[in-house]
């Protein structure tokens, strides 16, 4: 009895359910006899529960394999070893592995079969969750590969082999070292001491796929480690970098090549900040000079009989004074037009026209010992620019040709129409495809190294020596024919001169009538709202207008501008304001007025036309008089503008008739 209890109790201690059936006689099934603790444990069944039941009603067995063939085994071999399917009392059906042993009498015939049955559930939800993770870690972009301790390669997955170009049957059984040349960033034996003593280690690698490429990867090593604590393998997860690394590097060279623009920049300014104080003092010392000489002139004898000696010095004196003063406004123009800030005054326009009526200008700028030659083309489109811009690209390049051939030679200017097929995308300066009218001018000059081609359309930049050139002239050319949407070129070879070709967006419109001038009336007729903060400007422009026969209303801002026009008994004709005033601006002023005097024209003065954050006011050019202006282009806006009355719109919206933008 004890013996029977101390082997019941040694059943209880296996963890698998077991079973004792004994058999009816003449079957291979009976009513279970024996039912230990981990048969409860398994099925959820008490002994008291299942102890005379036939197991198959009790759980409801079901086979993988045919009962008979189960049968007959079982006759031949008295054991039979399978899966079956088993349900618990709380309904879940179990997956189990069973071995069903006969028991025999003295005589060998079946008097019990003794079941082992082991719940397979837990391991195949383990097998699919790891088969599962198999497939996911299979389908990673990255490249992951198990090595064990031998350094062999055990596992390659599917992201290695499209990484790297390896199969698994490739790559299983080699050193990852050997298999990618890899180059480690300190020595492989020191990356698995620490592997192995911290659990894992991160870093850069170097790895030359199956087609030679070499990238970049950021790797993850994690330690695998026996129950012994001894390490047994490494499992290493690497990253393709090499794009983003080749990204990064491209920014950290853009940010350099920014940095070293703002360099030249800062020292360009210097160069800038030399040539502009050269050519200003050199005009400010015309002006004071040739001005102490007129009143020299005039000052104890009164102003001398015309025909005199005297009167012909003043006039000439005069003459120095006034051509002074129009080439510091031409400087101060190019210098915004460089900055983009200029207000261009677009219109359709024939190149050729122009080169036609710039030729004398020209030929007189370059000197005699300098030839100039013209090969225009004919029925060329025409092109949609403001026209003093293009004469000043034809003056710039001009001038540059010339100081290129100090010993003289030949200028020759060309116009084309050229067909663009467009730029790559993302291509510098790109063009849209189509049509282009070409200014080409070619010197036969010395031509430019490659370090002074390089930057020869970079601001302030100018081999000149100092004093002798701002660095502005290509600048500025670059600027106008940007605006216009077209592109500079500059093909130039040491020793055998220079060419620039200036191309332009070919227009389909007619070019634009120029206008002729406004008729002189015998005096100026009507009264001028006059608004100026600058007052010696402010008492010029008066002084023009009057001496004109206008009636003039003279305002230092637009608070004081407003109190006027209110308390002026009579009509107001037209606003002439500046743009840019502290308080007010002029197209505050001019919304105000307008509101209160429909149809009152606007004739905006400025030499600056923007706002603080530097973007242009929208003003229409034909109403802008930009300073600074002589007696004749004040008279001629305020008559084209008088003139223009009847048909005025709101300030800055284009006038009916007024040049393109």
């Amino acid at each position: 009895m004890s013996a029977g209890l101390s082997l019941d109790h040694l059943l209880d201690l296996i963890p698998d359910a077991v079973i004792l059936c004994e058999l009816v006689p003449g079957t291979l099934e009976g009513p279970i006899a024996f039912w230990s603790k981990g048969a409860e444990r398994t099925y959820g069944y008490a002994a008291t529960d299942a102890l005379g039941r036939l197991p198959r009603d009790l759980l409801k067995t079901s086979y993988d394999t045919d009962l008979e063939r189960i049968r007959a085994e079982l006759h031949r071999e008295g054991a039979w070893t399978g899966i079956v399917h088993h349900t618990a009392r709380d309904g879940r059906r179990l997956p189990v592995e069973c071995r069903l042993v006969v028991e025999r009498d003295e005589a060998g015939t079946p008097v019990g079969v003794l079941a082992i049955a082991r719940d397979l559930s837990e391991e195949q939800r383990v097998a699919a969750q790891n088969a599962s993770l198999h497939r996911m870690v299979g389908l990673s972009l990255d490249a992951i590969f198990a090595r064990d301790a031998t350094r062999r390669i055990t596992f390659w997955n599917q992201g290695a082999q499209r990484m790297l170009g390896y199969t698994a049957q490739e790559a299983v059984g080699r050193e990852p070292g050997e298999l990618l040349r890899t180059r480690y960033p300190i020595p492989l034996e020191e990356i698995e001491r620490i592997a192995g003593e911290t659990g894992g280690w991160e870093g850069d690698l170097v790895q030359r796929t199956k087609d030679g490429r070499l990238l970049t990867v950021e790797s993850r090593w994690a330690a695998e480690y026996a129950d012994d604590g001894g390490l047994v393998g490494i499992l290493e997860v690497n990253r393709d970098i090499t794009a983003r690394l080749r990204a990064e590097a491209m920014a950290e060279r853009e940010r350099l090549h920014a940095a070293l623009q703002r360099s030249r920049r800062l020292e360009s300014l210097g160069q800038l900040s030399g040539g502009i104080a050269h050519d200003f003092n050199n005009l400010l010392a015309v002006i004071l000079n040739y001005s102490a000489f007129v009143a020299e002139d005039i000052s104890a004898d009164g102003v001398p009989a015309a025909g005199t000696d005297r009167a012909a010095r003043i006039v000439a004196d005069l003459a120095e004074i006034r051509d002074a003063a129009v080439r510091a406004g031409r400087l101060t123009r190019q210098l915004l037009t460089f900055a983009r800030q200029d207000p261009a005054d677009t219109t359709v326009l024939d190149v050729g026209d122009v080169v036609r009526g710039l030729q004398e200008l020209l030929r007189r700028t370059l000197g005699e010992h300098v030839l100039l030659a013209v090969d225009l083309a004919a029925a060329l489109p025409t092109v949609e620019a403001d026209h003093g811009q293009i004469e000043q690209i034809l003056v710039n390049l001009a001038v540059n040709a010339r100081d290129a051939m100090p010993d003289g030679g030949t200028v020759t200017i060309t116009t084309r129409l050229v067909q663009h097929d467009g730029d790559p995308p993302g291509a510098a300066d790109a063009l849209e495809p189509g049509a282009y009218v070409a200014i080409i001018v070619a010197d036969t000059g010395q031509g430019m190294p490659d370090e002074v081609l390089e930057r020869a359309l970079e601001p302030f930049f100018t081999t000149k020596p100092k004093g002798q050139g701002t660095g502005l002239g290509l600048a500025t050319v670059y600027g106008i024919a940007s605006r216009s949407g077209g592109r500079v070129a500059i093909d130039s070879t040491p020793g055998h001169g220079t060419r620039v070709t200036v191309l332009l967006p070919a227009s389909a419109e007619a070019a634009t009538p120029v206008p002729g001038p406004v008729p002189e009336s015998a005096g100026g007729v009507g009264t001028i709202l006059l608004v100026e903060d600058e007052a010696a400007l402010r008492a010029l422009a008066e002084r023009v207008l009057r001496r004109a026969g206008y009636h003039v209303l003279a305002a230092g801002g637009g608070e004081e501008a407003l109190a006027l026009a209110g308390g002026h008994a009579g009509t107001i004709d037209l606003l002439l304001t500046d743009v840019v005033m502290p308080g007010m601006l002029g197209l505050e002023l001019a919304r105000k007025l307008t509101g209160a005097h429909a149809g009152l024209p606007v004739v905006f003065m400025s030499g600056y036309a923007c706002d603080a954050s530097g973007a242009p006011h929208a003003i229409d050019p034909a109403a802008l008089l930009e300073k600074p202006f002589t007696p004749p282009a004040l008279l001629e806006h305020v008559r084209r503008a008088l003139a223009a009355r009847g048909g005025s719109q709101p300030p800055g919206s284009p006038a009916r008739g007024a040049s393109k933008r």
